[in-house]
């Protein structure tokens, strides 16, 4: 009876992605991916800095994101833990702040040997946002 809103990911493949989206369709109801990250009060200071020019036009972003939370449960065993669960609030906080879509994103991940996670705690992503901006 009620619409739905929830956090990323949306679901675990595009397949599944597809069918969330169906069935709430089906339903006649409204089905919400929140970002919560667009909504914190210094990224959108950040983001009304770079839209004055102060600093000229941005051609790069770039973040680093070195967390090793020991969460238990789910999250260890988890592919794509860290993509999947914690970077996408980065990538969309500066994707927001640099008012850019991406035109091409490279990633790579991998596995450090004293990680408790099974897979995918470790990434390095290029994102091309055209007009020659990046975020790394």
């Amino acid at each position: 009876h009620c619409h739905l809103l929830t956090e990323k990911p949306l679901a675990d493949s595009p397949e599944n992605a597809r069918a969330i989206i169906a069935a709430a369709r089906r339903a006649g109801r409204l089905h919400a991916v929140v970002q919560n990250r667009r909504y914190v009060a210094n990224v959108r200071r950040i983001r009304r800095f770079l839209d004055s020019g102060a600093i000229g036009k941005p051609t790069s972003i770039h973040a680093d994101f070195f967390i090793a939370p020991h969460f238990g449960g789910f999250r260890e065993e988890m592919d794509h833990v860290l993509l999947l669960d914690m970077a996408i609030h980065t990538f969309d906080a500066a994707l927001y702040m640099g008012a850019g879509e991406p035109a091409s994103v490279y990633c790579q991940e991998w596995e450090p040997a004293s990680s408790w996670y099974r897979q995918g705690s470790s990434a390095s992503a290029v994102f091309d946002l055209g007009g020659g901006k990046v975020f790394t």
